[in-house]
């Protein structure tokens, strides 16, 4: 009997441990350190605290003579060096840019909590009604440019009653149970949803929310933005792209998709002329001049 309850424990501990290793490093993610500044690029920017209801948050600011200020948001355990090759195009449109890291924390070395998009929409929300109190960006058309779980926080914060011009979204996390589900796979195997229960589990423990919450089905039909263009490849490793294009489906706004062969987050870096061509025109509100063949209009 006693051999029978050492080989119980070990078998709990062997499902355990790594379930809550596993959802420790997703509700608190390591971020990668800043390796470049926008100065290599000969780029004129300014480091900006942005302060607004007990949010802290630290950007670049990238001035521009227009009526567009655009926030820039990268994916998970992402910094702003990340977005570099995409701001000076960006910046030479003469748009105004505001890039913050993952998570939009104000401390890149402190460890904050991932929420998958819950929380940080809040702090999103806070970015745009510290834009609106500023005299110098009065009257701007705002819009957001995010990434991967950036773009699932940018949507949610969508469906709120702040003004938001143009949603730019690529490779958004839509299900993070059905990401989850596709890590653990990948991690363990085929008994990888043998882990599954017990990591979710846990990750509800750490993020005090209900991982069934973060699912952007739950927000589709409530975004209050102007327009959305949804950036999705065929063949993304991360977000399954049926769930962008059901995604795009449901929705009852002003929207195009963008379906591309790249994997996640990487179109950009593969197709550089037509993404700055397609998000420009979404910007501005104004035809793509770009090849619009791979762009479904609706």
């Amino acid at each position: 009997m006693e051999g029978i309850g050492i080989l119980i424990g070990c078998t709990l501990l062997f499902f355990i441990l790594p379930s809550l290793y596993f959802a420790y490093k997703l509700a608190y993610p390591k971020i990668s350190s800043l390796t470049l500044s926008p100065k290599s690029l000969g780029l004129e920017f300014y480091e900006k605290k942005i302060s607004y209801d007990n949010s802290g948050i630290d950007a670049w600011y990238f001035p521009a003579d227009s009526d567009y200020v655009t926030i820039m948001i990268p994916g998970f355990g992402i910094d702003k060096t990340y977005l570099i090759k995409l701001i000076k195009p960006l910046h030479e449109a003469k748009i105004n840019l505001l890039v913050t890291d993952f998570q939009l924390q104000s401390n890149i070395n402190t460890k904050t909590l991932c929420t998958f998009g819950l929380n940080e929409s809040a702090i999103i929300l806070n970015i745009i009604r510290w834009i609106k109190s500023q005299n110098n960006f009065k009257n701007k058309k705002i819009s957001i440019v995010s990434f991967s779980i950036g773009a699932s926080a940018a949507f949610i914060a969508s469906t709120k009653n702040e003004p938001i011009d143009a949603l730019i979204m690529d490779s958004a996390i839509y299900d993070v149970k059905a990401i989850l589900k596709v890590a653990l796979q990948r991690m363990f195997g085929m008994i990888g949803f043998l882990f599954f229960p017990i990591t979710m589990y846990f990750f509800k423990l750490f993020i005090k929310h209900d991982p069934n919450e973060i699912n952007l089905m739950n927000y589709v039909s409530f975004s209050k933005a102007k327009k959305v263009l949804i950036i999705h490849s065929k063949k993304d490793t991360v977000s399954n792209w049926h769930l962008a294009e059901e995604f795009f489906k449901k929705m009852l706004i002003k929207k195009e998709i963008w379906l591309t062969e790249s994997d996640h987050t990487q179109t950009f870096f593969d197709l550089p002329s037509g993404y700055v061509s397609r998000v420009c025109a979404t910007i501005k509100d104004c035809e793509n001049k770009g090849d619009v063949d791979e762009v479904i209009k609706k």
